[in-house]
């Protein structure tokens, strides 16, 4: 979110995002979320946001979260029909 207030749609933002994103989890220890940390970063500074910031975070954080209950329940279905 800060590379959004102070560089907005920059490769050179972009790539500082993604570096220091992936950099933060190593040093806090949970490399296994690095990856997910880098897409992060990208789902956040390469689809534009028409708003105010807040306004896209809690769009953001809605996308990532509806297309979460989508994949449980494409999983549970699947597990469904394995079982059967």
């Amino acid at each position: 979110m800060v590379a959004l207030l102070l560089g907005g749609h920059h490769l050179i933002t972009y790539s500082l995002a993604v570096i220091l994103a992936i950099a933060a989890c190593w040093v806090l220890n949970i490399a296994s979320a690095a990856r997910l940390s880098g897409i992060t970063a990208t789902i956040l500074l390469l689809v534009p946001n028409l708003g105010p910031i807040q306004q896209t975070l809690v769009t953001r954080v809605a996308e990532v979260g509806w297309g979460v209950i989508c994949a449980m329940v494409v999983v549970r279905l699947r597990e469904l029909a394995m079982s059967h």
